[in-house]
């Protein structure tokens, strides 16, 4: 055990902390005992050290632990936790579990994070009803069907997993947080009930017919990189809409997004977005990127910019200002139409 654990021990012990992160200390055949007789411990953190089972059997036994975090460490075998029954919160990100039947029991778990788990079956979720966030990113989950009794999930990351149905999805009602990213999902028409969806991301998903976000109307960020995406018209209505990003998108008419005055942030990297003229309006937007782009002139942005619009315009054909010129940031940018209009 290294001495910066030593010395998060004892501070801990001697203030009577109710939390103590452990991560990366070395910690492997043993919970050093000064921990063990931590019993106010309500949450604890012992990601990326080389953990055994009579380690998990030690923290198993701390009566008011609340909170714990594995992210990264050797652990194939849930047993010892399957007591663990007060848990809210479980990250078991990067392990090498595959059997998650252990997690049954945990029925009063609000978090639980599985990133990059070799985990195809869901089924002891079934269980966990009160579950509220809920990460699989990276994971081998294909079939959600052991999540419907989920009722009151807010949270859940799909990037990168087998999914490819939403059908089931479309039954979260109170879903504010929804990530697809990287999934194989071809059709997204069941999020039309997601009602209170505000974070939405299809970044690199193979759908073609977006039109199922007009229906989203509290959503405020939304992703679409290197989709299949060209027309913007769904999105004409989504007035709360904060965050988007159309990056790698043959997206070429911005006409849709302006009268979208909440917008704060817009990603036009390697699009064929020619005119910003559509943006003139939108007072609120502060950070605009336009690289690779089709862009020639930034002169529509010209009261933006001057409110302090920060710009991205990397390997553009940009001639009102010259490329040169805008690279150097906003101030040069104001100075060349000073000295040019």
């Amino acid at each position: 055990m290294t001495e910066d654990a030593l010395q998060h021990i004892a501070k801990a012990k001697r203030k009577k902390s109710n939390w103590l992160d452990l991560t990366d200390c070395g910690i492997a055949d043993s919970l050093p005992e000064e921990v063990a007789e931590m019993v106010w411990l309500e949450e604890l953190n012992l990601s990326q050290n080389p953990l055994t089972a009579a380690v998990l059997e030690a923290v198993s036994k701390l009566p008011k632990l609340r909170r714990l975090a594995l992210l990264g460490c050797p652990v194939v075998d849930l047993t010892p936790l399957s007591g663990m029954t007060k848990l809210r919160f479980l990250d078991l990100s990067d392990t090498k579990v595959t059997d998650l039947g252990p997690l049954g029991g945990m029925r009063k778990l609000k978090e639980l994070r599985l990133r990059n788990l070799e985990i195809a079956d869901l089924s002891p979720l079934i269980t966990l009803g009160n579950l509220r966030f809920l990460d699989l990113e990276g994971s081998k989950c294909q079939d959600l069907s052991p999540l419907a009794a989920l009722a009151d999930l807010r949270f859940l990351n799909l990037e990168g997993t087998n999914t490819t149905d939403l059908t089931l999805v479309s039954e979260f009602s109170t879903l504010r947080y929804l990530n697809l990213s990287g999934a194989a999902i071809a059709d997204i028409s069941p999020i039309i009930a997601l009602s209170k969806l505000k974070h939405l991301d299809l970044s690199h998903i193979p759908a073609t017919d977006f039109s199922p976000l007009s229906h989203l109307k509290k959503l405020t960020d939304l992703w679409l990189a290197g989709t299949g995406v060209t027309d913007l018209l769904p999105l004409a209505t989504l007035s709360k809409l904060e965050t988007l990003d159309i990056s790698e998108t043959k997206v070429s008419d911005l006409s849709p997004l302006s009268n979208l005055g909440s917008l704060s942030y817009l990603d036009l990297t390697a699009t064929l977005v020619a005119d910003l003229t559509p943006l003139k309006k939108l007072k609120r937007l502060d950070d605009l990127l336009i690289g690779l782009s089709a862009v020639t002139d930034l002169s529509p942005m010209q009261k933006q910019i001057k409110k302090g619009l920060e710009m991205v315009v990397f390997d553009c054909k940009l001639e009102n200002p010259p490329q040169e010129i805008a690279e150097q940031g906003r101030k040069a940018i104001l100075k060349y139409w000073k000295e040019n209009n």
